[in-house]
């Protein structure tokens, strides 16, 4: 599966940032990647492009439009705001593309403690995106909520740095745990 064609809601360059922040997380020992917000799987494979072989997991509501072409994908059906409850496994990348609602967002940063040094934690939609070529204007490309959720997690984050956002994705890098 080409991860730059794959069917899905991201620009280019967010599709090329999410296959690097993968690479960079198979140098770690902890290299397993979540993404919450599936719909077609487009972040997946490009995490997937990144990372051929670290443990890839995905999180929606309704998993039946995912290709089922992207490999080692386990796939979960269900809320994700409820996953932190019975999450165990360590993250090297984190990206949250669920609910675009403030208090949906909040409770996916709930996962952000079982992020590893040196992991990254990317929020989709937080930025204005022109319109993606060959995706209808109609979608919309940014969502006040979630943007808010993040900027409340961030103030009350320890040992997190802010990276360069791409496009529409706002990106933070764990330093150290506190």
């Amino acid at each position: 599966m080409n991860y730059l064609t794959a069917k899905g809601v991201l620009a280019q360059e967010e599709r090329q940032f999410l296959r690097t922040i993968a690479a960079k997380s198979v140098l770690r020992s902890c290299n397993a990647m979540l993404n919450i917000g599936v719909e077609y799987g487009a972040s997946c494979a490009c995490l997937r492009a990144g990372n051929p072989l670290g443990p890839l997991y995905a999180i929606d509501l309704d998993i039946s439009k995912v290709d089922p072409d992207i490999p080692r994908l386990t796939l979960i059906e269900g809320d994700s705001g409820l996953l932190h409850e019975t999450w165990k496994e360590n993250l090297g990348v984190l990206f949250v593309d669920g609910s675009h609602s403030k208090g949906g967002v909040a409770l996916d940063c709930k996962l952000i403690p079982w992020l590893c040094v040196g992991g990254i934690v990317a929020f989709h939609d937080c930025y204005w995106q022109e319109s993606i070529p060959g995706q209808p204007p109609e979608i919309h490309r940014w969502w006040s909520g979630v943007n808010e959720s993040v900027e409340e997690w961030f103030h009350a984050a320890v040992g997190f740095r802010e990276l360069p956002h791409i496009i529409s994705i706002r990106v933070f890098e764990r330093v150290y745990v506190a």
